[in-house]
């Protein structure tokens, strides 16, 4: 039965990647929100992922409001098995900030 999972990440030292899920995570879909509090960008990607590497979450310096956020489907095949969180890595470009997750988690 799939369940809703929640998380912020806060990447303490920048350049340190930090693990979505340190468990085994299945999912059928994630999103990946940036914290409005961020004063840098968010990179997420596989363990390589670095504080300017990666796929970029971009902060937004304009007063506006807006939503940087990626989604991520699950393979939902048994011959291709669902993307797991725990492969998903985050880093950030200033020490502190943080990447909200929300997941349909299987």
């Amino acid at each position: 039965m799939a369940t809703i999972y929640a998380t912020t990440i806060t990447v303490s030292t920048a350049g340190s990647a930090v693990q979505v899920s340190t468990t085994p995570r299945p999912f059928v879909w994630a999103l990946f929100h940036i914290s409005p509090s961020n004063t840098g960008n968010i990179y997420i990607g596989d363990i390589n992922v670095s504080g300017s590497n990666g796929f970029s979450l971009q902060k937004v310096t304009a007063n506006v409001t807006h939503l940087d956020n990626i989604v991520l489907d699950g393979k939902r095949f048994a011959e291709d098995p669902p993307l797991d969180l725990k492969d998903f890595y985050v880093d950030a470009a200033t020490s502190g900030d943080k990447v909200e997750v929300l997941a349909k988690v299987l």
